[in-house]
């Protein structure tokens, strides 16, 4: 239903991006410790490396199925104005 509605509201969320996927709090946290660690650094990070840190929490996912989760965060934080080092390429 919260799918739904974020759709039909064009709304973009990382939280309902990690709820959808089931990431566990563990998970969440060190993905996000990795984004502020480049944030600080000013490294420009792309929806490959994202898929790369998914794939660290979740080795088990293909290559796909990261990238496909990498490219939902990167809309959702770039809609929160998170993570300006997210270039969504």
């Amino acid at each position: 239903m919260l799918d739904a509605i974020c759709e039909k509201l064009d709304l973009q969320s990382s939280a309902l991006v990690f709820l959808d996927y089931e990431f566990k709090p563990g998970e969440i946290k060190k993905i996000e410790a990795d984004l502020i660690q480049r944030s600080v650094k000013q490294q420009p990070t792309s929806i490959a490396d994202v898929a790369a840190l998914v794939r660290t929490v979740r080795p088990s996912l293909t290559t796909h199925a990261a990238t496909s989760i990498a490219e939902q965060l990167v809309a959702g934080f770039q809609a929160e104005s998170r993570f300006s080092i997210l270039t969504g390429k």
